[in-house]
């Protein structure tokens, strides 16, 4: 079956299993699995929950976390929506689980809806999960610029940072402290005197977009290491141009255009050629 069929089936339960073989299935890019699961998601599932009230109850579970998944992988509004009719419909029935509220909980951080996290997690007190961060104000933010946070060193907030990628090369590196291989990355080109002097000023370090904020965890990492510091993106519509979310992931933007990309660091180090000539086509090196 190619990437972009689709089976007809009413069943929500099975709409969500046919997600999941998506999900699962070797050989395709990352942008070809989303495509093929929306077109899914679109042909099986949305028609029902265009018409919520012939949904039962029971079968809420199902549209919640197909949701849950298509707002994972797509971030569109439409999968956000979604979440928060399922959630609101399983309440309705009183049949919501910690596990399902936990995890709109992580779909309202995915979003930002920073807002609405808190008042579900007032809600629901109960929830093991991360505490909503304070969010400091944004003082101006301009056409063309993408929007990141980096995580205040002293405190549980994040401070919103516009990002404009309009003028020459930059480097952007699609990372986090919790990834081995991106660790790795970070510490071979720090530990290279030319490599850290080339990107010195070129290169932003970013966490790919997610349902765990883990300030923690990036407070420590950015403290202990000041050349490779993190920020946090706001949603992935500010970075159409970022295909491949995986960590890690390097994007040559030229003026803000793609210009050159490859993913991962293998254990030997073998992408050091590769990175290389990505910053002599730039050339920072």
């Amino acid at each position: 079956m190619s990437a972009t069929e689709t089976v007809v089936d009413s069943g929500a339960a099975a709409g969500y299993q046919a997600l999941l073989e998506i999900d699962e299935r070797e050989g395709l890019t990352a942008d070809e699995r989303d495509r093929a699961m929306a077109a899914l998601y679109d042909a099986r599932l949305r028609p029902s929950l265009d018409d919520p009230a012939s949904i039962e109850a029971v079968d809420w579970t199902w549209y919640a976390q197909a949701a849950h998944l298509m707002a994972f992988y797509r971030q569109a509004p439409a999968y956000l929506r979604d979440a928060r009719l399922a959630m609101a419909a399983l309440e309705t029935a009183g049949i919501a689980t910690r596990e399902q509220r936990e995890t709109f909980f992580g779909v309202l951080v995915a979003y930002r809806e920073f807002a609405a996290a808190r008042g579900h997690l007032a809600a629901h007190p109960d929830l093991e999960v991360e505490p909503v961060p304070a969010v400091a104000a944004l003082s101006a933010r301009r056409d063309g610029e993408a929007l990141t946070y980096r995580v205040d060193p002293d405190a549980f907030r994040l401070v919103p940072e516009p990002i404009r990628f309009s003028d020459g090369a930059r480097l952007v590196v699609v990372s986090h402290p919790l990834c081995g291989f991106s660790r790795r990355a970070m510490a071979f080109i720090s530990d290279e005197p030319e490599l850290a002097a080339a990107i010195d000023g070129n290169v932003l370090w970013l966490a790919p977009v997610g349902t765990q904020l883990h300030v923690e965890v990036m407070q420590a990492w950015n403290r202990e290491h000041p050349s490779t510091p993190v920020v946090i993106p706001h949603t992935r519509a500010d970075w159409p141009m970022l295909h491949d979310w995986s960590t890690p992931s390097f994007y040559l933007l030229q003026d803000g255009e793609l210009v050159d990309h490859f993913s991962g660091w293998p254990l030997d180090d073998s992408h050091r050629a590769r990175f290389v000539g990505m910053l002599e086509r730039a050339a920072l090196l």
